[in-house]
């Protein structure tokens, strides 16, 4: 009980800047909000042409992205829970081929024999590069290792002894909420534009004091595209967040031997 007293102090203080920052921008806006059940929603038309111009002069490279997406995103579903239950590595080798092996007969029998074959050595490229990077970081940071939280958990600026609740400092927690939001819709959008589905609108809201972010397709539009496209714009967010990621860490690798020797 004291531990959970302890942190009072710094959740309160959290809580109330984040609800005097959703109270400003609000107010600021206010006839632009709409409520839409328990969310605060604002729309806008301002980055619709951007994403327009930009599908359109990248037509493929977003489209192959998309596809990438798609195939890192199948290839990643389920296997790290799968490979974290069996301990002999010779075991998890096995299960790991079995698994992308599966999943790439429905691929091929979805969407043709090349897709399949993409996704075969896609998973096994993806996979690999992961345990790699989490190799390396942990020998750079040993102490990582110890910290790794294995359960899902809520990612939030607050500390809550006994819930599900992975703690980030605020300011910390703000800068990765934007970059996140603005990474992962505006991928969704770009590959749905580049896929022909129009973008009607993008946009920001509150659910009580978490941000979050959309961009909207015409949904009646993608819903007549086939199975492959559907699953190329919904796989692009999160395949964006990874890429980003992956491109961060590659960008600050010389700094973990400055801040952590």
């Amino acid at each position: 009980m004291p531990l959970v007293f302890s942190h009072m102090g710094q959740n309160t203080v959290s809580a109330l800047f984040m609800l005097f920052l959703i109270a400003v921008i609000y107010l600021a806006d206010r006839k632009n909000f709409q409520r839409e059940g328990i969310f605060f929603i604002r729309r806008t038309k301002k980055g619709v042409n951007f994403i327009n111009s930009q599908a359109r002069k990248h037509r493929r490279f977003y489209a192959a992205f998309g596809t990438a997406s798609v195939v890192v995103s199948l290839g990643m579903v389920g296997m790290l829970s799968i490979l974290g239950d069996v301990k002999n590595e010779r075991k998890k080798s096995f299960v790991f081929i079995l698994f992308i092996s599966a999943i790439s007969a429905f691929v091929v029998k979805l969407s043709g024999f090349w897709y399949g074959i993409a996704f075969l050595l896609g998973g096994v490229v993806v996979a690999s590069v992961v345990f790699l990077l989490k190799n390396a970081l942990f020998m750079l940071i040993p102490s990582l290792k110890s910290e790794v939280v294995a359960s899902l958990q809520f990612v939030l600026p607050l500390k809550i002894e006994g819930a599900p609740v992975f703690y980030v400092p605020l300011p910390y927690w703000l800068t990765a909420i934007l970059v996140i939001l603005i990474v992962h819709e505006f991928a969704h959008a770009l590959v749905a534009r580049a896929k022909g589905v129009p973008v009607k609108s993008v946009g920001y809201g509150f659910l009580a004091i978490i941000p979050i972010g959309f961009a909207e397709p015409d949904e009646n539009v993608l819903n007549r595209k086939d199975m492959k496209t559907r699953l190329m714009v919904y796989g692009s967010g999160s395949f964006s967040n990874f890429v980003f990621g992956f491109l961060f860490l590659l960008a600050f690798f010389p700094f973990f031997f400055l801040f952590f020797k």
